[in-house]
């Protein structure tokens, strides 16, 4: 199961007396809706975005300067390698003249295969931390501040991290 963060548009009916829903995503979950729906039936389950603790993405960013400042790293490269260490990812396949740059943001290739005359590149695309649930962000603060306390920066203790949480969507 993945989320994705979509907006309602339109629907019409069709002459066979069925709807056709129009939404508005990034072009990232586009790919990811098209890839994923392809010649499958899929629950599909709603609810609003709950809004999320700028606190706790704030405190997991400054550790990450911190660390980064640290070990000589770009926060870029180091908040991908926090990804790939304590987030979430799914692995997707793409045929391999697409370029995926622009509709991934967080992703590593991992392989290809080839199906008939079509040549796909295989990456684990990783959710970034703005699409994480509570428990993902759990994870990756608690990740990020493991591997600070090894280099000797300080972390908050577990009461304030709860109190940052509490605002994190669920």
């Amino acid at each position: 199961m993945m989320d994705v963060s979509t907006k309602y548009i339109d629907y019409i009916i069709t002459k066979s007396g069925k709807a056709m829903v129009q939404i508005e995503t990034s072009l990232k979950n586009a790919q990811i809706i098209v890839e994923s729906w392809a010649n499958k039936e899929c629950l599909i389950e709603f609810g609003k975005k709950k809004k999320r603790s700028l606190n706790a993405n704030n405190y997991y960013h400054s550790l990450l300067n911190k660390l980064g400042d640290c070990l000589n790293i770009s926060k870029e490269e180091l908040h991908l390698d926090m990804l790939k260490n304590y987030g979430q990812g799914e692995i997707v396949s793409v045929r391999s003249h697409v370029e995926v740059k622009g509709i991934f943001r967080y992703y590593e290739e991992i392989g290809s295969g080839k199906i008939g005359d079509n040549i796909f590149s295989h990456y684990k695309v990783f959710k970034g931390s703005s699409e994480m649930d509570s428990r993902e962000m759990w994870v990756l603060i608690k990740g990020i501040e493991s591997e600070c306390i090894i280099q000797g920066i300080p972390i908050l203790d577990d009461l304030k991290l709860q109190d940052l949480m509490k605002k994190w969507p669920a």
